[in-house]
């Protein structure tokens, strides 16, 4: 193996993603409140409707393992939190993710990388720290975490799990996200910025 040159638009998770089929899936949920949805979020949905299993905190592992791909936890040096690797074919087939990460920040680190191949972003360069913060200078890391939320948090059943958890704190814990992307994502889904 060796690191992609990324080719993200024929990856084995666009092939399995089938973005026209998906476009077109019956049962997508509406976005809420009647507010139109991002290009991100829309590709969140569409992955979560072609792989979850409403399980939560979302199952990466399997959502991984139905786009054909990996993930591989090694020590990395600093500032690299993950990269991608691709196979012979040129095509990613493994996320490789910092083992000094938390697990929470693994998950997003994880969900923040299919987003970039969810969107067919080009030229991804190692992902740092900074690449998943509120204050991301590019717009393919923006929409990448905009993507992350969504594919942690789904808006399918969000309201009722708001209702019944009731505190941040306690969301975290269902969904295995950290507080402050809890509140990112709640804050997004009542359209407060």
């Amino acid at each position: 193996m060796f690191l992609a040159p990324l080719l993200l638009a024929d990856t084995a998770m666009g092939l399995a993603l089938g973005v026209t089929e998906l476009a077109t899936r019956p049962g997508t949920a509406s976005a809420p409140r009647g507010r139109i949805k991002s290009h991100p979020a829309a590709a969140a949905e569409r992955l979560l409707t072609a792989t979850w299993n409403r399980s939560l905190a979302v199952d990466l592992p399997g959502i991984l393992a139905q786009c054909k791909l990996t993930a591989q936890v090694i020590d990395i040096d600093a500032p690299t939190e993950g990269y991608f690797l691709a196979g012979d074919d040129n095509k990613v087939h493994t996320l490789v993710i910092n083992k000094a990460m938390s697990l929470v920040g693994r998950r997003y680190a994880v969900a923040h990388m299919l987003g970039h191949m969810a969107l067919k972003h080009t030229d991804v360069p190692m992902e740092t720290r900074a690449n998943f913060s509120l204050n991301a200078t590019s717009r393919q890391e923006r929409d990448a975490n905009e993507f992350a939320l969504n594919v942690l948090i789904p808006t399918e059943g969000l309201e009722f799990m708001m209702a019944r958890h009731r505190t941040v704190e306690k969301l975290t814990q269902v969904y295995g996200v950290s507080p402050v992307a809890m509140t990112q994502r709640i804050n997004a889904y009542f359209g407060i910025a």
